[in-house]
C-alpha cells in the first residue's frame, strides 16, 4: 500500500514504523521487516525473536521460499 497515495498521507514512514513508534519502549526492542527486506529475516534473525508479528494483506506470494518455510516450521 506504500504506492497508495491516501496511504503515504496517513503514514508517511509506512504503517510498519507506526505500529514500531506505538509499541516500543524501555523494555520491547521492535524490529520490521517489509518486502524490501523480508531476505533479512535469517536464520539468525529468528533465534533472536520472542514474539513475531506478521501482518499483512498483500502480496504474500512474493514471499521467498527460503523465508517463508523457517517461519512455518517454527509454527509447528
Amino acid at each position: 500500500m506504500k504506492n497508495v497515495e491516501t496511504a503515504k498521507e496517513i503514514y508517511p514512514d509506512g504503517i510498519h514504523m507506526t505500529l514500531k513508534r506505538n509499541l516500543e519502549d524501555e523494555e520491547i526492542t521492535v524490529t520490521t521487516y517489509t518486502m524490501d527486506t523480508i531476505n533479512e529475516i535469517t536464520d539468525e534473525a529468528l533465534k533472536n525473536i520472542d514474539v513475531m508479528l506478521w501482518w499483512g494483506h498483500m502480496r504474500h506470494q512474493y514471499v521467498p521460499d527460503e523465508v517463508a518455510l523457517p517461519l512455518k516450521q517454527q509454527e509447528d
